[in-house]
């Protein structure tokens, strides 16, 4: 969170931009809702992709009419960088300090870019997982949501994937003169990887499958 804000001053002092200008820079480059149906079959989809948990886990979020009916998430999570990602129970996710581990559908570490919109992109590698529907939405739900990830070289990396307000920022924030107000929080949050899941419930809750 704190870099997210570093980041958003970063853009205030840059050329006079405003906080609308800023919201739609935001909203341009994390937690991206897609959605479609299939030509062919008929088959609907929606999808929430640059959905990142401190900048070192990322996330994206795809179900279709068939996966609804199973009610089942794919999920693709990774690391923004070039690493092999480890194989049985590589991805965990700690939901009000309950954790649980998740499998990859595939040993195959893919990698691939994540686009920001300008030409900027950032690498990436990822593996999939489907995931149950309702862990989805406990995830939405908590007040706490972090995430970590087993690469294939003995190391992890994991990530805070929560939305925080004033009194929690205050209260954890690091030593600095950075002075923040709600309305710096509640811009930062929509950055965050539980604003984007939130926002996928949303949109699975409004498809008619």
């Amino acid at each position: 969170m704190y870099q997210k804000l570093t980041f958003l001053f970063c853009i205030f002092i840059s050329g006079c931009v405003s906080m609308l200008d800023t919201k739609t820079i935001i909203q341009n480059m994390y937690n991206i809702p897609t959605s479609g149906v299939s030509k062919f079959d008929g088959t609907k989809h929606v999808r929430m992709r640059n959905m990142f948990c401190s900048d070192t886990i990322i996330l994206e979020m795809y179900q279709d009419t068939h996966k609804a009916s199973k009610g089942m998430i794919l999920v693709k999570a990774g690391v923004s960088s070039i690493n092999n990602i480890s194989g049985d129970r590589s991805l965990l996710f700690k939901v009000d300090g309950d954790i649980k581990y998740f499998s990859p559908t595939s040993e195959l570490t893919e990698y691939s870019n994540v686009y920001f919109g300008s030409g900027i992109s950032k690498n990436y590698s990822f593996k999939k997982y489907l995931i149950p529907e309702v862990y989805i939405r406990k995830m939405g739900a908590a007040k706490e949501l972090m995430s970590k990830m087993y690469l294939l070289n003995n190391t992890y990396v994991e990530g805070d994937c929560s939305v925080t307000d004033f009194y929690s920022y205050n209260k954890n924030k690091p030593n600095s003169t950075l002075k923040v107000s709600q309305k710096d929080i509640d811009m930062s949050n929509l950055s965050v990887a539980q604003t984007g899941i939130k926002n996928f419930i949303t949109l699975i809750d409004n498809e008619v499958w």
